[in-house]
């Protein structure tokens, strides 16, 4: 009902001149963002965890490290349709599925280089389309960084 001045006002005067960044003056929304963000951001480390600090069959560990991907890309969509700032939820998802796909390769291809370097040129790739697509400047920067050392690593290792 007030203009936007006058409650500027009277929140300064009634906080006596301090911040207002309480939990209880937040919005609903930024409040469950920021839960969720630290939940979720929580997901990295637990990835390391199960995949190298416990005895899980390789069946559980994939179907764990696809379940953080999904809820990590779902909720960079969701908050980003909301506009608030869901970097941290894609960075966090492409790295989880570094760990997945190299997990594979251990896994299934007994860890042979060849198919290693070729797992990590693709998720180069996949890193600079998604920056292409989504004008994501830090994913196509990674992709081409990444995809520059793994060559410059293949020519060194041959």
């Amino acid at each position: 009902m007030l203009p936007e001045k006058y409650c500027d006002y009277l929140l300064t005067l009634y906080s006596e001149g301090e911040e207002l960044t309480s939990a209880a003056h937040l919005p609903r929304l930024h409040r469950l963002y920021r839960i969720l963000q630290t939940i979720l951001l929580l997901f990295i480390p637990i990835s390391l965890f199960v995949l190298y600090f416990t005895e899980m069959p390789f069946i559980l560990q994939m179907a764990i490290l696809t379940i953080f991907v999904v809820l990590l890309i779902g909720a960079g969509v969701y908050f980003g349709r909301k506009g608030l700032f869901v970097q941290l939820f894609f960075l966090s998802a492409a790295l989880i599925f570094l760990f997945f796909t190299i997990q594979i390769n251990d896994k299934i291809l007994s860890g042979n280089s060849s198919s290693l370097y070729l797992i990590i040129l693709m998720n180069c790739l996949l890193w600079i389309l998604v920056g292409k697509t989504k004008k994501l400047l830090y994913f196509t920067i990674s992709g081409i960084a990444g995809m520059i050392i793994t060559f410059v690593f293949i020519l060194l290792h041959f």
